[in-house]
């Protein structure tokens, strides 16, 4: 073979080559964004927000030790890599429109963490796909008409309906709609802070998934794992004196 038969092998191989990486990464790219569970919309995905995708992640990975009754300890080993933050963009077109419940609002910022999850869109929740959701998820309907965990002491926080009351008193009727929930912890009443809010975490996931809602903070910015991130270091190391008891610097 000569030299210039040669060189046109080696051209079309190496042609050949490049192109098969190419469709493979198109590939991996295909069964990944199949595989992404839908909690924020696909134009978003598109527009890498990177953060919304790397929290999905990180809640799986919450499910993952919940279910595996893996000890706080080791929950808070979790870690976060720093290098997938970026600046959120994406909030709420009108906060003035949004209310929070009352009670939520009532509470210190520092005794409550609070999350809101709100369809995209104008789109209002149903009572039936709500009950569904809720029944799916294990939560129970109080005597204070809001939704809990009953049977789980450590999850001590509440959810409210997003409206002044935060009332599901007529979740019943046929008719009753809601504009999202609200997850909340008092913190000034809750024994283990950390716990109960990774599985407000893993019960958030779960509701997203359920009725395809997009998750905020409360003061209804897009929530990104630098919020999460904030939150764990907050109950880590700044638990309000409530929580303290008597203080054992040897006093």
């Amino acid at each position: 073979m000569d030299a210039t038969a040669l060189r046109w092998v080696l051209g079309i191989i190496g042609v050949v080559f490049i192109a098969g990486i190419y469709l493979y990464s198109l590939y991996q790219s295909k069964q990944r964004r199949q595989a992404a569970i839908k909690t924020f919309t696909h134009e978003e995905i598109e527009s890498g927000f990177i953060e919304d995708e790397a929290l999905r992640n990180e809640l799986s990975n919450i499910n993952a030790m919940l279910d595996e009754d893996i000890n706080a300890k080791e929950i808070n080993k979790i870690k976060i890599n720093p290098g997938l933050e970026s600046e959120p963009s994406v909030n709420f077109s009108h906060k003035t429109e949004i209310e929070l419940p009352r009670l939520v609002c009532d509470l210190l910022p520092d005794h409550r963490i609070a999350h809101v999850l709100k369809p995209a869109g104008d789109r209002l929740l149903t009572a039936e796909e709500l009950r569904n959701a809720f029944t799916h998820t294990g939560f129970q309907l109080n005597d204070e008409s809001r939704y809990k965990l009953e049977e789980n002491p450590i999850a001590q926080f509440q959810i409210f309906n997003l409206t002044a009351e935060g009332s599901f008193q007529q979740i019943d009727e046929t008719q009753f709609t809601s504009q999202g929930l609200v997850c909340c912890i008092n913190l000034s009443e809750c024994a283990k802070p950390l716990d109960c809010y990774e599985i407000m975490l893993k019960k958030i996931d779960e509701l997203v998934r359920i009725l395809e809602l997009k998750v905020y903070s409360q003061e209804l910015d897009l929530l990104t794992l630098q919020h999460v991130t904030d939150i764990r270091k907050k109950l880590v190391g700044e638990i309000p004196t409530d929580q303290q008891g008597e203080p054992d610097s040897g006093e």
